[in-house]
């Protein structure tokens, strides 16, 4: 950068005066034209943006580990579900295979019982060999629906570790109508809050169908006054003259007037 500078006691006259600076009356214009006063300086200035945006460097940094981190969880997630799922497939396997294994058992200690039976009505077999049949058979049996059991459960199993544990189960989440209880009880609400009133100290009632005829508010300066009970009015029985049997129609009309003035 090249500068020239003009100084004086004054900015400028109309006439030159040749005054130099330090000398009364000099102007600065005049110093500026004789070029006393001159410089140059010469820089190098270099701000390069990370330094000036180290803050916001380091939440782009945060938040891209905060990323890695969830992607490597999430990998470890999916990696764990592959392994529970696999071996929920071979538990599946492995209970189908032994509840077939135990149902040919059954099927056989069956047949094995049948023969020794057999043999101990012919005479060539004691009863222990018998009693050990049927005890191999009661055996297999039981083997059979404890691995049909456990072959059940695997079945669910599987499907939890799918997620599709109720749709297997023919379970499905919906909002379905309301009975007709809860639309009587909305109407009626809806009827009350027509037919309330606004409260300034924040909440609403129904409106008040009598209050009779004597003010009922505590608050107010008139006190209730007595109300004589009149009673109430008997009324006058007016007797009737029995009618000849000929005129029974005039008779029940004659009644019937009376009775409808009484």
């Amino acid at each position: 950068m090249y500068r020239w500078l003009g100084m004086g006691d004054k900015l400028a006259t109309a006439n030159r005066r040749g005054l130099n600076f330090t000398e009364p009356g000099s102007t600065a214009f005049d110093e500026l034209t004789e070029g006393n006063f001159q410089e140059v300086r010469l820089g190098l200035e270099f701000r390069p943006p990370a330094i000036g945006a180290r803050r916001e460097m380091a939440a782009v940094r945060n938040s891209q580990l905060h990323l890695v981190r969830e992607k490597a969880r999430l990998e470890d997630m999916e990696l764990n579900t592959s392994h529970l799922l696999t071996t929920a497939l071979k538990n599946l396997d492995y209970n189908h295979r032994q509840a077939q294994n135990h149902y040919n058992r059954w099927a056989i200690s069956q047949k094995e019982v049948d023969s020794a039976m057999a043999l101990y009505r012919g005479g060539k077999a004691t009863l222990d060999i018998v009693l050990e049949a049927q005890r191999r058979h009661a055996q297999a049996q039981t083997d059979y629906y404890r691995a049909l059991g456990n072959y059940t459960k695997s079945i669910s199993e599987v499907h939890f570790r799918k997620g599709t544990i109720l749709a297997y189960n023919s379970i499905f989440l919906s909002e379905g109508p309301w009975p007709e209880t809860a639309y009587g009880q909305a109407f009626e609400r809806a009827r009350q809050r027509d037919a309330s009133r606004y409260m300034n100290y924040g909440f609403t009632e129904p409106a008040e169908v009598s209050v009779g005829p004597v003010n009922q508010s505590p608050l107010s300066d008139l006190q209730p006054s007595a109300i004589e009970s009149k009673g109430e009015p008997t009324p006058i029985e007016t007797p009737v003259e029995p009618a000849d049997a000929g005129n029974d129609e005039a008779a029940d009309e004659d009644a019937f007037i009376l009775e409808t003035e009484t």
